[in-house]
């Protein structure tokens, strides 16, 4: 194996709590306003995907709650081993909370599709009548794509000198009090879990995204839908479209570190230690682009901008004049 273990502060575990504290600090406040946002602030001709919506940042937040602030995993990758140093002491149902969680996001992503695909173009199609099996089929599996690595728990003291052999600079010693988890001697059963989550969640996602555009194009000089209400739904897809593919942008880059020390056998705990920092900043990511992307949600921040931004000015203005006088 080709090890570097990097004798500095952004290897140590302290770093990473650091860190993930404040995330934590930041994604609280702004993620409950996001969910103010999809709440209160979501216009009556969106209602259709208003719960979606809500259902969609309440994964993303759970996920990443779970990542940076109940078990911020130090973890020591390519093997599967690992530190749970957050609130709860507990790094196997942790891992197994952040990834499916994360499976949920996923599936709500296909959820809203989905729905636009329905309500918009198949709800007179033999798909009224299939998506009662599909789309309840696609959340019961969820729980189970990561249970099997959960079914092989090796024993934890002989698993701890394994990995102590194959990663010679590891310093295996007590974290925080906390001892080494190993989820499985395995890798190659963890990667086939994570690969048939994504592909049975990402493969349907694809398949509605692109039959969606498909009858969008088909029905635009068309006059089954006013000018006004195409736009509506065009403007819909394009927000969500973008809210997606920033999301998956942002995570193919810890998924990319993951890979690559999977592939070349490589350990390097700098570069664990951002890898975990950048999952943990997924919630973050998703709810600013949810607010971003979508107008209703960005010109409601943009008034509050604007409204403290006036009234510092005029405190400003204010103590000017007390001051001259």
């Amino acid at each position: 194996m080709n090890c570097y273990n990097a004798n500095s502060y952004y290897a140590s575990p302290e770093f990473l709590i650091r860190v993930s504290n404040v995330i934590t600090f930041f994604e609280v406040p702004l993620c409950i306003f996001g969910a103010y946002c999809i709440l209160f602030k979501t216009p009556e001709k969106m209602k259709s995907v208003k719960w979606l919506m809500m259902n969609l940042h309440f994964w993303s937040f759970l996920s990443d709650l779970t990542i940076c602030c109940f078990g911020i995993p130090f973890l020591h990758l390519p093997h599967n081993a690992g530190y749970g140093l957050g609130l709860i002491d507990a790094p196997g149902l942790m891992i197994y909370c952040g990834i499916t969680f994360m499976g949920a996001f996923g599936v709500t992503i296909l959820a809203i599709y989905e729905n636009r695909y329905y309500i918009v173009f198949a709800q007179n199609s033999i798909w009224k009548q299939l998506r009662r099996i599909f789309m309840p089929l696609m959340w019961i599996l969820v729980p189970f794509y990561f249970l099997p690595p959960f079914f092989q728990i090796p024993d934890q003291e002989s698993a701890r000198i394994h990995i102590q052999k194959e990663i010679p600079c590891l310093n295996l010693t007590l974290v925080n009090n906390r001892n080494l988890f190993v989820l499985s001697l395995n890798s190659n059963l963890v990667g086939y879990c994570a690969i048939m989550e994504t592909v049975v969640i990402v493969s349907p996602i694809i398949l509605f995204f692109f039959l969606t555009l498909y009858q969008f194009f088909k029905i635009r000089d068309s006059m089954k839908f006013s000018s006004k209400s195409y736009q509506l739904q065009k403007s819909f897809l394009i927000a969500i479209t973008l809210q997606s593919l920033l999301s998956f942008v942002f995570i193919l880059v810890p998924v990319t570190i993951v890979l690559y020390g999977f592939v070349f056998w490589y350990y390097n705990q700098v570069l664990n230690n951002f890898m975990s920092i950048m999952f943990s900043l997924f919630g973050l990511e998703t709810c600013v682009v949810m607010i971003l992307v979508h107008r209703p949600y960005r010109e409601y921040a943009l008034s509050l901008l604007l409204f403290f931004r006036k009234r510092t000015v005029k405190k400003v203005d204010c103590i000017s004049v007390v001051m001259i006088h």
